[in-house]
Formats: structure tokens, C-alpha cells, sequence
């Protein structure tokens, strides 16, 4: 089983942030809109095509009242409308490296699936 465990800081300047680890490693920082933040939970995890940005992306499953909540590339609270986006470093209001910090991870979850791992997502 993979775990992703997503650990927020408070939020400020329209801004969560957040540390993302897998299975205990390769820490990549997080960014959310407070007011979409996707609810404190454990949820699992597929691969799934995205239409939005035409390849395949982490798709949540299981958040209330809500579908469509993926792990993707985006630097700013405007990329995001309810998703996680990654990154490797942090900016003012803003990560960097996003792309950097997700193509990996991406291998790593569809690496894991592939084994016929469950993968799951903790955030608190």
C-alpha cells in the first residue's frame, strides 16, 4: 500500500500550504484555496484520464460533495479549484516547480497501481 500524507499549515493570503510525503519520503510542498480545501480524510487514489488537462492525473476518490478532485501542476491559488497542486519550492503566495514536483509523483502512484497497490491520501 502507498500512503500520501498531506500535513497543512494555517492558512493565510489565500493560501494553504501544505507538505506532501510519500510513503515517508520525497516531501513536495502543497497549495490549496481555503475556501475549496478539500476536507481532512483519508481518500484513495486512481489514475484517471483528465479531459481539463489532457493526460493522465491522481484523481481523489470520495470527497464530499465534490468530484473531479485531482493532484496537479499550478503555481498560484487561481490553477486550483478545489485540487492539490504540487510544487518544489515556495514563493511569495505561490509555489514553484510544479512540474518538476509532479511528473514523479505521478510514476511513483501509477508505479504503485500498477503493482495492484491500493494507494491512499491522508490529509490533516
Amino acid at each position: 500500500m502507498m500512503l500520501l500524507n498531506l500535513t497543512r499549515k494555517p492558512s493565510s493570503n489565500g493560501c494553504t500550504f501544505g507538505i506532501l510525503i510519500v510513503d515517508g519520503q520525497n516531501p513536495v510542498y502543497t497549495l490549496e484555496r481555503p475556501e475549496v480545501q478539500i476536507p481532512t480524510g483519508t481518500y484513495s487514489v486512481e489514475m484517471t484520464w483528465s479531459p481539463r488537462f489532457n493526460r493522465p492525473l491522481p484523481l481523489l476518490d470520495g470527497v464530499p460533495n465534490r468530484t473531479d478532485i485531482r493532484i496537479h501542476a499550478g503555481n498560484w491559488p487561481r490553477d486550483t479549484d478545489g485540487c492539490i497542486l504540487v510544487g518544489l519550492g515556495l514563493g511569495q503566495g505561490m509555489i514553484t516547480q510544479s512540474m518538476l514536483a509532479l511528473d514523479p509523483l505521478i510514476t511513483q502512484i501509477q508505479q504503485a497501481l500498477d503493482a495492484h497497490d491500493d494507494v491512499t491520501i491522508s490529509i490533516s
